[in-house]
Parts: C-alpha cells; sequence; structure tokens
C-alpha cells in the first residue's frame, strides 16, 4: 500500500476563514501525482478536535506526513491544538505547517512548539514533495527548499526559499478535483464552505438571480502594489514568497479548471486577481470563457476601479455577475494613503453609474 498524506484545513474555531485555499487542492494533486494517497479535511464539516475516531480512520502506519494548512492567522489555533493531539497519538507521523501566515511566523513555530517538525515557506508544490521525500529516504532536511526546521541538535535551520511557483511545474496539476481529494465530499458540499452567503454581506438581495455552489477560481500570485491593510501586498509577498514579481496561470490552464468544475456541478465562479487593473490580463480568459457558452455565474473582485471597455467582456461571458468594489474611505485623502490602486470620488461615482 502507498504511502498516506493527510492535508488539514483548521476552521471549526473561527468564522473568519471556512474556505480551503485554492492552493491546497493543487498541491494536493501533485503529492497525488507523485504516487502518494492524500485526503483533505476540512474541520468546519468534519470536526477533528472532538472525533477521535475519524481522526484514527485518517492516519495509521502507512501516513508519512500530516499537513496544516495555515493561510490565515485565525487557522492557527486549532492548528496547533490538534497537531499536537496527533503527534501524541501518531509520535511517527511527521507534522509540517504551510501557508502565508504559517510561513510568516515559521521560526517562532518551530521554535517553540516541539510536536512540529517543519514548516514550507511560502510557494509550496515542490517542497512538500521534497519533504515527503526526505522522510520516506530518511535523508537530511538541507536540500528542501523553502523548509524552517530543527536539525538534530535542536536548533532552528531555516533553507533558502528559492521555490517560487512558475508555470512549468503546475501545467499538469489539477486545482479542482474536490471529489477526490475531500474527505466527506458530499457533506462539505451541503454546508456554508462552497458557498458565499450573501444575507451575511447585505440585510438585502443584492442580486437578481440565486447564486449557486461557488468554486473559488485561481488565477494567478502576487501583487504589484503595498495597500497599508493587506497581509498579502506586494512587500510581504517578498519577504514571506520570495515572489517579486506577479505569477499569472495560464489562460488555457484556467479555462480547463473551470471545464472540470463544471463537469463536478459548479456554475458559480469567484475571482479575485487584478494586480493590473489598467492593463487587465483576465480578458484572455474571459475571452475563452465566453466562447464555451456556459451557464455560469461570475463574480469578480476589482482591486481599483474597473476599465469601462472591460465590462463588456464580462457580459459577454454571463448576465449574472456581481463586481466587488471598495472604496475603504469616503476621504479621498486616506483612500490615496492606504490604497496601493486610488481614485476620486467622482470616479467611483461615475463607475457606478456606468455599471
Amino acid at each position: 500500500m502507498s504511502e498516506k498524506v493527510l492535508l488539514i484545513h483548521c476552521s471549526q474555531l473561527n468564522e473568519i476563514a471556512p474556505i480551503v485555499t485554492m492552493g491546497l487542492w493543487g498541491i494536493a494533486d501533485g503529492i497525488n501525482k507523485a504516487g502518494y494517497q492524500v485526503k483533505i479535511v476540512n474541520t468546519k464539516v468534519t470536526p477533528l478536535l472532538e472525533n477521535v475516531e475519524t481522526l484514527n480512520e485518517l492516519i495509521d502506519s502507512n501516513t508519512i506526513m500530516v499537513g496544516f494548512s495555515i493561510q490565515w492567522f485565525p487557522n492557527l489555533k486549532e492548528s496547533l491544538y490538534l497537531a499536537a493531539e496527533i503527534k501524541k497519538n501518531f509520535p511517527y507521523v511527521a507534522i509540517a505547517f504551510g501557508g502565508f501566515t504559517a510561513s510568516f511566523y515559521a521560526e517562532t513555530i518551530i521554535k517553540n512548539y516541539k510536536f512540529i517538525d517543519a514548516v514550507i515557506c511560502g510557494d509550496g508544490e515542490a517542497p512538500i514533495l521534497q519533504y515527503i521525500e526526505a522522510l520516506k529516504t530518511l535523508k537530511n532536511n538541507s536540500q528542501v527548499e523553502n523548509l524552517v526546521y530543527r536539525n538534530a541538535k535542536g536548533e532552528v535551520i531555516k533553507n533558502p526559499i528559492t521555490y517560487v511557483t512558475c508555470q512549468e511545474f503546475i501545467k499538469d496539476i489539477s486545482f479542482s478535483n474536490f471529489s477526490r481529494y475531500l474527505y466527506d465530499y458530499e457533506e462539505n458540499r451541503r454546508k456554508y464552505p462552497f458557498n458565499i452567503k450573501y444575507s451575511e454581506i447585505a440585510n438585502f438581495d443584492i442580486t437578481n438571480f440565486k447564486p449557486r455552489d461557488t468554486f473559488f477560481l485561481f488565477t494567478g500570485k502576487g501583487c504589484n502594489v503595498n495597500c497599508s491593510y493587506c497581509g498579502g501586498s506586494h512587500e510581504t509577498q517578498l519577504i514571506i514568497n520570495n515572489r517579486c514579481r506577479c505569477f499569472y496561470m495560464d489562460a488555457e490552464k484556467i479555462i480547463s479548471t473551470i471545464e472540470q468544475a463544471i463537469v463536478h456541478g459548479y456554475r458559480s465562479f469567484y475571482v479575485c486577481f487584478d494586480p493590473l487593473p489598467n492593463k487587465p490580463v483576465y480578458v484572455e480568459w474571459l475571452d475563452k470563457l465566453a466562447d464555451l457558452r456556459e451557464d455560469v455565474d461570475l463574480f469578480f473582485g476589482f482591486w481599483n476601479l474597473p476599465p469601462l471597455d472591460v465590462v463588456s467582456k464580462f457580459k459577454n461571458v454571463t448576465s449574472n455577475l456581481i463586481f466587488e468594489i471598495s472604496p475603504e474611505s469616503i476621504s479621498e485623502n486616506i483612500r490615496s494613503k492606504n490604497r496601493g490602486f486610488s481614485f476620486s470620488n467622482k470616479e467611483f461615482y461615475q463607475t457606478l453609474d456606468f455599471l
């Protein structure tokens, strides 16, 4: 029997981050293609802290690693609790953390929590496979990219962040195999994490159509500016991921992901990646999506005011559109100081009127 890898998204103890991060599906698919059995657990639906039987079902003598996705800070507390429990019950299983928050606090985590064996910083597609291979062959971790760990003397070692996501590495990886990798898939799909709850955003109907199960579409990584309130800004990406420029998913790959998601029954797609507002790179895949003539809903989060000439591109895809645009403040002065992409109130109202 092949070795097993378990990936856990902890969201039972918080209401802020219930959605499994987009990149985790690609990491799971990469692990599977390397010959391992892999499952993703979302504790919002499968609460492992209070369900030892499920934990025993998921982890056995063939489990080589348990990975925790800690993209957002609210994921951290439960992940620490659960990781300690797993290490106590399954001391032979390696425990690794990854994601934005884990990357930022990597050295602190390894120094203070002995039950955590490693933190994979930045992008994890290649490093997680390198780490699993090192565990299998009993090699040391010195050659694993982006890894923070303890050596035999208990010293905290931080390997250089040399792996940054590239098109070549992920070209054959699927980001839409939900039913294959997600533990208790049907129950997950029935519940909150796969839907945007508009009733929690506004106390009125904000659409004249009923949004369907939502697929969060991965179209790229990175940012070109520094908004004061954002943990994913250009400077932060440089520190955490060693990402000096944005990564854009190939348009054909995006369309392939959409087609796979449609086969799984998803018809609503959410995108929030707009790092070049004045020269939008999403136009290429929008045109290709329009050519498919599929019955879809499209939700798009703009990082600046949308160029008015791109609106027709969206309308060519579907009439079921939701645009997210946030002024952050009524004050133009405050907005210009805090927003990487800013605009005047006049421009804002003109855009709303046009839409």
